[in-house]
Protein backbone atom coordinates (compact mmCIF):
# COMPACT_ATOMS: atom_id res chain seq x y z
CA UNK A 1 0.00 0.00 0.00
CA UNK A 2 2.87 2.81 0.93
CA UNK A 3 5.26 1.13 -1.42
CA UNK A 4 5.47 4.16 -3.67
CA UNK A 5 5.92 6.15 -0.51
CA UNK A 6 8.89 3.59 1.20
CA UNK A 7 10.40 2.80 -1.71
CA UNK A 8 12.63 -0.76 -2.02
CA UNK A 9 13.20 -2.26 1.30
CA UNK A 10 17.11 -1.75 2.17
CA UNK A 11 19.51 -4.71 1.42
CA UNK A 12 21.00 -6.30 4.83
CA UNK A 13 24.78 -5.27 5.06
CA UNK A 14 27.06 -8.30 3.94
CA UNK A 15 27.57 -11.28 6.11
CA UNK A 16 31.14 -11.76 7.40
CA UNK A 17 33.43 -14.09 5.74
CA UNK A 18 35.53 -16.30 7.56
CA UNK A 19 38.58 -14.43 6.39
CA UNK A 20 37.59 -11.48 7.95
CA UNK A 21 37.82 -13.55 10.75
CA UNK A 22 40.98 -14.70 10.48
CA UNK A 23 43.14 -15.45 13.74
CA UNK A 24 40.43 -13.89 16.41
CA UNK A 25 37.91 -17.15 16.42
CA UNK A 26 37.36 -18.26 19.99
CA UNK A 27 36.36 -17.53 23.24
CA UNK A 28 36.43 -14.09 24.97
CA UNK A 29 35.60 -13.47 28.82
CA UNK A 30 34.72 -10.26 30.20
CA UNK A 31 35.56 -9.37 33.59
CA UNK A 32 33.15 -6.11 33.56
CA UNK A 33 30.29 -7.91 32.34
CA UNK A 34 30.97 -12.01 34.09
CA UNK A 35 29.89 -12.64 30.46
CA UNK A 36 31.81 -15.30 27.64
CA UNK A 37 31.30 -15.44 23.83
CA UNK A 38 32.90 -16.78 21.17
CA UNK A 39 33.91 -15.38 17.95
CA UNK A 40 33.21 -18.83 15.63
CA UNK A 41 33.13 -19.80 11.85
CA UNK A 42 29.68 -21.86 11.12
CA UNK A 43 28.18 -22.77 8.20
CA UNK A 44 30.52 -20.81 6.22
CA UNK A 45 29.96 -17.82 7.53
CA UNK A 46 31.23 -16.15 11.21
CA UNK A 47 29.02 -15.18 14.14
CA UNK A 48 29.64 -13.95 17.88
CA UNK A 49 28.38 -17.21 20.28
CA UNK A 50 27.20 -16.87 23.67
CA UNK A 51 25.61 -20.51 25.24
CA UNK A 52 24.29 -21.84 22.46
CA UNK A 53 22.76 -19.09 20.38
CA UNK A 54 24.77 -17.19 17.32
CA UNK A 55 24.69 -14.20 16.26
CA UNK A 56 25.51 -13.83 12.67
CA UNK A 57 27.78 -10.71 12.01
CA UNK A 58 28.19 -8.87 9.34
CA UNK A 59 30.20 -6.02 7.46
CA UNK A 60 29.59 -2.07 8.81
CA UNK A 61 31.95 -0.69 7.15
CA UNK A 62 34.58 -0.09 9.24
CA UNK A 63 37.65 -2.10 9.61
CA UNK A 64 37.00 -5.16 11.90
CA UNK A 65 33.96 -3.86 13.46
CA UNK A 66 31.23 -6.20 12.52
CA UNK A 67 27.11 -5.64 13.28
CA UNK A 68 25.52 -8.69 15.35
CA UNK A 69 22.46 -9.09 12.91
CA UNK A 70 21.42 -6.47 11.54
CA UNK A 71 22.88 -3.88 13.95
CA UNK A 72 22.76 -1.85 15.63
CA UNK A 73 24.54 -3.92 18.09
CA UNK A 74 28.29 -4.78 17.24
CA UNK A 75 31.70 -6.26 17.77
CA UNK A 76 35.46 -4.64 17.05
CA UNK A 77 37.82 -6.63 16.83
CA UNK A 78 40.65 -4.67 18.47
CA UNK A 79 44.25 -4.44 17.38
CA UNK A 80 45.40 -5.57 21.28
CA UNK A 81 43.41 -8.89 20.81
CA UNK A 82 40.17 -7.86 22.75
CA UNK A 83 36.83 -7.78 21.31
CA UNK A 84 34.49 -4.68 22.25
CA UNK A 85 31.05 -5.44 22.30
CA UNK A 86 28.27 -3.15 22.27
CA UNK A 87 24.59 -4.72 22.68
CA UNK A 88 21.87 -2.87 21.03
CA UNK A 89 20.85 -0.30 23.44
CA UNK A 90 24.66 1.23 23.53
CA UNK A 91 26.05 -0.82 26.67
CA UNK A 92 29.61 -1.94 25.78
CA UNK A 93 31.69 -4.47 27.85
CA UNK A 94 35.71 -5.33 26.71
CA UNK A 95 36.37 -9.25 25.55
CA UNK A 96 39.74 -11.11 26.74
CA UNK A 97 40.67 -13.70 25.21
CA UNK A 98 40.72 -16.91 27.48
CA UNK A 99 41.49 -20.44 26.96
CA UNK A 100 38.90 -23.29 26.75
CA UNK A 101 39.49 -26.09 29.72
CA UNK A 102 38.83 -29.02 30.63
CA UNK A 103 38.90 -30.03 34.54
CA UNK A 104 40.11 -32.79 35.76
CA UNK A 105 38.37 -35.19 38.31
CA UNK A 106 40.62 -34.05 41.01
CA UNK A 107 39.26 -30.21 39.78
CA UNK A 108 36.08 -31.12 39.84
CA UNK A 109 35.83 -33.09 43.27
CA UNK A 110 37.73 -29.57 44.83
CA UNK A 111 34.12 -27.85 44.04
CA UNK A 112 31.62 -30.16 45.45
CA UNK A 113 30.20 -28.64 48.96
CA UNK A 114 27.72 -26.49 50.43
CA UNK A 115 28.24 -22.66 50.14
CA UNK A 116 26.91 -20.02 51.56
CA UNK A 117 26.41 -16.33 50.81
CA UNK A 118 25.42 -13.45 54.09
CA UNK A 119 24.40 -11.02 51.23
CA UNK A 120 21.57 -12.74 50.11
CA UNK A 121 21.29 -15.73 53.20
CA UNK A 122 21.14 -18.69 50.82
CA UNK A 123 22.84 -21.92 50.85
CA UNK A 124 23.51 -23.74 47.19
CA UNK A 125 25.17 -27.28 47.31
CA UNK A 126 27.67 -28.68 44.17
CA UNK A 127 27.53 -32.61 43.93
CA UNK A 128 29.76 -34.89 41.80
CA UNK A 129 27.05 -36.17 39.25
CA UNK A 130 29.61 -39.02 37.01
CA UNK A 131 32.08 -37.02 34.92
CA UNK A 132 30.67 -33.75 36.15
CA UNK A 133 29.02 -31.77 38.29
CA UNK A 134 25.77 -30.24 39.56
CA UNK A 135 24.40 -27.21 41.39
CA UNK A 136 21.50 -27.87 43.84
CA UNK A 137 19.19 -24.60 45.10
CA UNK A 138 16.13 -24.54 46.93
CA UNK A 139 13.27 -24.47 44.69
CA UNK A 140 15.31 -25.21 41.37
CA UNK A 141 15.65 -27.54 39.06
CA UNK A 142 19.26 -29.32 39.57
CA UNK A 143 21.68 -27.63 36.57
CA UNK A 144 24.58 -29.16 35.54
CA UNK A 145 27.60 -27.26 35.62
CA UNK A 146 29.32 -26.86 32.59
CA UNK A 147 33.46 -25.72 32.00
CA UNK A 148 34.45 -22.61 30.16
CA UNK A 149 37.74 -21.83 31.37
CA UNK A 150 39.68 -22.90 34.57
CA UNK A 151 37.88 -22.58 37.59
CA UNK A 152 34.75 -21.23 35.65
CA UNK A 153 31.66 -22.85 34.56
CA UNK A 154 27.80 -21.77 33.36
CA UNK A 155 24.61 -23.21 34.77
CA UNK A 156 21.99 -23.26 32.78
CA UNK A 157 19.06 -22.41 35.24
CA UNK A 158 16.33 -19.78 33.79
CA UNK A 159 19.16 -17.42 33.96
CA UNK A 160 22.73 -18.53 32.75
CA UNK A 161 24.96 -18.29 36.31
CA UNK A 162 29.09 -18.19 36.01
CA UNK A 163 30.04 -19.60 38.92
CA UNK A 164 33.95 -19.20 39.80
CA UNK A 165 35.93 -21.16 42.62
CA UNK A 166 37.85 -19.09 44.54
CA UNK A 167 40.95 -20.17 46.31
CA UNK A 168 43.49 -19.87 49.05
CA UNK A 169 47.09 -19.29 48.80
CA UNK A 170 47.26 -23.09 48.82
CA UNK A 171 44.94 -23.72 45.66
CA UNK A 172 41.94 -24.97 48.44
CA UNK A 173 38.70 -24.02 47.22
CA UNK A 174 37.14 -21.53 50.45
CA UNK A 175 34.01 -20.70 48.36
CA UNK A 176 32.63 -18.96 44.67
CA UNK A 177 30.82 -16.55 43.58
CA UNK A 178 28.03 -16.23 40.86
CA UNK A 179 26.88 -13.71 38.73
CA UNK A 180 24.13 -13.41 36.29
CA UNK A 181 25.08 -10.50 34.08
CA UNK A 182 23.25 -7.75 35.75
CA UNK A 183 24.16 -9.36 39.28
CA UNK A 184 28.05 -9.90 39.38
CA UNK A 185 30.08 -11.83 41.67
CA UNK A 186 27.94 -12.45 44.49
CA UNK A 187 30.66 -13.69 47.08
CA UNK A 188 29.33 -17.77 48.64
CA UNK A 189 31.40 -18.85 51.25
CA UNK A 190 32.21 -22.69 51.71
CA UNK A 191 30.22 -24.46 54.40
CA UNK A 192 32.55 -26.68 56.80
CA UNK A 193 31.14 -29.72 57.64
CA UNK A 194 31.73 -30.10 61.53
CA UNK A 195 30.47 -33.47 61.96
Amino acid sequence: MLADELGPAPTPPAQATPAMVEGATGLYWSEGAEAAGRIVVEDGGAGWKVGTNTTRIRVSGIDRKFLLGNGPGSVTLRADGTVLYRSGNGESAVYTRAADWTPTAADRAALVGRYYSPEVDVTWEIRAAGDSLMLLRRKFTPAKLTPVFANAYTAPSGLTFFIRATRDKSGKVTGITAGSGRVLRVVFDRVVDRR
